[in-house]
């Protein structure tokens, strides 16, 4: 993922006042779009993937545009090997999709106290075009997909089919 932010080498993120972290001057190549905003969040439209190998597969989709906003994502891929919907047409024509290998789909999790019980959002993927930067987050019409996919559950079943 090139076009990521791995933030344990960078100065993205300074502390600010109060132990808070504010965003600092991000390259535009790095900001990721999204003209619609996110579920819930229509007004927040320029965000950042922030990667760092100690917390991976995790990364954060952190806002520019309001720094006490941040999401917990993981490849959607990483969790449910066999992942799939079909991809509207208007969609992909919206965010310029020609390929699907330049596609990065996240999903947006939730942490638990109990990290264990802790869950991932395959309903409403989080699709990322990373060579114009423009993404959507949209919401399959199949059901087949929860929205609290127990991650921990799934990567141990993934490990146990592969053996």
């Amino acid at each position: 993922m090139s076009k990521s932010i791995d933030f344990a080498n960078t100065t993205v993120l300074k502390i600010g006042s109060g132990n808070r972290c504010v965003s600092r001057d991000v390259a535009k190549k790095h900001i990721i779009n999204f003209p619609k905003g996110l579920i819930g969040f229509n007004d927040l439209k320029n965000f950042v993937v922030m990667i760092n190998k100690d917390i991976a597969p995790f990364m954060f989709l952190q806002s520019l545009d309001n720094d006490d906003i941040n999401f917990v994502c993981i490849e959607s891929f990483n969790i449910k090997e066999n992942y799939s919907f079909n991809l509207n047409d208007n969609i992909a024509e919206r965010l310029e999709i020609n390929d699907m290998s330049d596609v990065l789909l996240l999903s947006i999790v939730t942490i638990s106290q109990n990290i264990e019980e802790s869950t991932a959002n395959l309903l409403s993927p989080v699709i990322i075009n990373m060579n114009n930067m423009q993404a959507e987050q949209i919401i399959l019409d199949s059901t087949h997909y929860p929205v609290q996919l127990n991650i921990w559950n799934n990567i141990i079943e993934m490990q146990a089919f592969a053996q």
